[in-house]
């Protein structure tokens, strides 16, 4: 059992967000073994049999109308893979954005500068939303929600990891930022170009495209897109709790460890 006074503090957000990445990783990797050739051959169907896999009964109406074949299997476990794969990139932008809206709305718990949190963005609130706060942490949460919805409003990546440098005021490592940009832009184009990239992403370590120039979703480079961002949010994270930004509610006394590997 670790000892309290030698624990590793983190904040609540990076535990959370560290814990769900785990459960992210556990999706990938058995995905990866469901669609491997030796468990899809163990769960082949008998020849005699009309449908491509074992357990399919009446209910599964789509799969029922595939063909016993290798072939088959292999189709439809491909894009089974991919799909989960192209989901965990899209998942990690997501829980990105959630550590740092709730890392926003933690550090401003503790002390705020309402010239820097605001700075130059136009907020507005109702005031009847404001008496329908009842608090001050309840009024504080829609302020912060309103900051951050603002920034991720510009649709730029860099710009709210800029935002949050700067309301912190933590300095964080240009490169380190930017290197995790560069593979978060994967779900942009993912999600708006059809997994289509451009020249200088098909440059990063671990991307590799398709002969029609998609990228290729490999459990190598979820590897090295994990690593990347979450070595960045950990980095961030030890910034701010080092510069004792957060309150003691705020602080979980041991950093989430994982089993995985490349974790």
């Amino acid at each position: 059992m670790p000892n309290p006074e030698n624990s590793i503090k983190v904040s609540q957000a990076y535990h959370r967000f560290k814990t769900r990445i785990n459960y992210f990783n556990d999706d990938i990797e058995l995905v990866d073994v469901f669609c491997s050739t030796e468990f899809l051959e163990r769960v082949a169907s008998p020849v005699q049999s009309n449908s491509p896999i074992i357990g399919i009964s009446d209910i599964h109406t789509s799969l029922l109308r595939r063909s016993n074949t290798d072939g088959t299997r292999n189709q439809i476990s491909n894009h089974l893979r991919a799909t989960v794969f192209s989901s965990y990139i899209k998942d990690m932008y997501e829980e990105v954005m959630c550590y740092m809206k709730k890392i926003l709305y933690d550090a401003s718990k503790k002390s705020i500068n309402p010239d820097i949190l605001i700075g130059d963005l136009k907020i507005e609130v109702n005031i009847k939303d404001i008496l329908r706060c009842g608090n001050w942490d309840n009024l504080l949460r829609k302020i912060t929600d309103e900051v951050f919805k603002k920034i991720e409003g510009k649709r730029s990546t860099l710009e709210i990891f800029t935002r949050i440098n700067k309301i912190l005021r933590i300095n964080m490592d240009n490169s380190k930022i930017n290197a995790a940009i560069q593979y978060l832009n994967i779900r942009h184009q993912l999600v708006h170009n059809d997994g289509f990239i451009p020249d200088e992403m098909k440059q990063l370590n671990g991307v590799k495209c398709t002969p029609k120039g998609r990228i290729k979703l490999t459990l190598n480079l979820l590897y090295i897109f994990k690593e990347v961002v979450t070595s960045t949010i950990r980095e961030i994270d030890k910034k701010i709790v080092s510069a004792d930004l957060l309150l003691i509610e705020d602080l979980h006394p041991t950093e989430c460890h994982s089993s995985t590997p490349g974790a």
